[in-house]
């Protein structure tokens, strides 16, 4: 099968993008695993050049405050290149500044370049990631290629009523079938468009051996081990963890690891100073170490707001841990409260000292339990199977429509 895919994030082996995300090539390496074709089209967003210039001079600061990719290299040619098999076309897109609409002539013009790049190129299905400007893109070349479309939304889609007041509608339904990348996502798309539309839940995977059985894990724990795996930024609260451990049942007897880094590093320090030698800043590490870490850790805590779906939630639980995750979040419906791990409302330190406390009066029987829970759900998570799963959603669509 030949495979398009659109986004506007991805992975580039030659530039840095702030919050970059490996998601889609997560997918597309296991499709051309699988024997399929996958050309990538890589938008790659430019704005005004100052823009691109404060970006890069500001980068910490606003990683601090965004949840978005922040893209401080303007770059103004179209690359080709390939990772894992994977063909990908990066193609410039322009608008003037970031989270406004793109113009008419700038998606002409990328129609234009997908359509004369893939000259030889003839896609049975398209899908696309990122919903800003894919929509409009998959509207276009479906007209070109009259085959069956996806898109994958991984987040807040409120801005398509102000972007296409007058066609917002006929530009959703051209769109076969979504993708949502958690259930919290498509309860809020909607809430805004109606429950019409055909789709699925789109979770990614991880690699088949990161799994381990319950014997092998339990031997590797520490008591009243705690780990947070994630940038270190205001949205993703790591500061409330430590605060919430520190005023918990656990506040004379417990350890947490931090992996990652971030403008969140100083306040953290702060607070370390009073707690002598519970807590340990890794900063980024090879993800070899960072599985070991998990492995060592009886608990996972991360409860970030704007989270569409986390892997390391997943490969945490695939190691064994107690997760707390957040509520009406990526991991809320993956998680269970109370079975599988906790949910905890996003940032609220009060609610998390609860939850922790809970979990310190559970008998080693019931976190038992949990743990295994924990295991047997993130065995359905693997990244082979959440590609299949992907691909299957279209191409039973298909099968039906025929």
């Amino acid at each position: 099968m030949k495979i398009l895919m659109l986004t506007t994030v991805y992975a580039s082996k030659d530039i840095e993008v702030i919050n970059n995300t490996s998601v889609c090539h997560y997918f597309s390496k296991e499709w051309v695993k699988s024997g399929h074709q996958v050309k990538v089209v890589y938008s790659y967003p430019i704005y005004l050049k100052i823009l691109h210039i404060l970006a890069s001079i500001f980068k910490t600061q606003i990683t601090r405050i965004s949840n978005s990719s922040i893209r401080t290299k303007r770059i103004l040619k179209t690359k080709s290149y390939s990772i894992d098999g994977v063909e990908i076309n990066r193609i410039p897109i322009y608008k003037t500044i970031p989270l406004i609409k793109y113009s008419k002539n700038s998606i002409r013009t990328q129609i234009s370049k997908i359509v004369g790049l893939n000259e030889k190129f003839k896609p049975d299905i398209i899908v696309g990631h990122f919903h800003n400007p894919n929509l409009e893109l998959i509207y276009n070349l479906k007209k070109i290629y009259k085959v069956p479309t996806c898109l994958i939304v991984h987040g807040d889609t409120s801005n398509i009523l102000q972007f296409y007041k007058s066609n917002y509608k006929e530009l959703l339904s051209s769109i076969d079938i979504y993708g949502f990348r958690s259930i919290p996502i498509k309860n809020k798309f909607e809430k805004l468009f109606g429950s019409n539309y055909k789709s699925f839940i789109c979770y990614s995977g991880i690699p088949k051996n990161y799994f381990m059985d319950y014997s092998t894990i339990k031997s590797n724990k520490l008591s009243n081990s705690f780990v947070f795996v994630g940038s270190l930024i205001r949205r993703k609260y790591p500061l409330i963890v430590l605060k919430a451990l520190s005023k918990s049942i656990f506040n004379k007897n417990f350890s947490l690891d931090y992996v990652g880094d971030g403008f969140e590093k100083k306040p953290i320090l702060r607070v370390m100073r009073n707690l002598k030698n519970k807590v340990k800043l890794h900063g980024k590490i090879e993800r070899k170490k960072v599985q070991e870490i998990i492995l060592k850790s009886q608990f996972f805590i991360m409860i970030s707001e704007n989270e569409s779906f986390g892997l390391v939630y997943i490969e945490a639980m695939a190691k064994g841990c107690i997760v707390i995750a957040s509520k009406n979040e990526g991991m809320d419906g993956v998680i269970v409260h109370g079975k599988n791990g906790f949910l905890c409302k996003a940032g609220n330190e009060n609610e998390l000292i609860k939850i922790i406390n809970q979990i310190s009066l559970l008998s080693e029987v019931e976190k038992e339990k949990i743990s295994k829970n924990a295991i047997n759900t993130a065995k359905s998570f693997s990244d082979s199977a959440a590609s299949r799963n992907y691909l299957n959603a279209i191409i039973n669509l298909n099968k039906n429509n025929n």
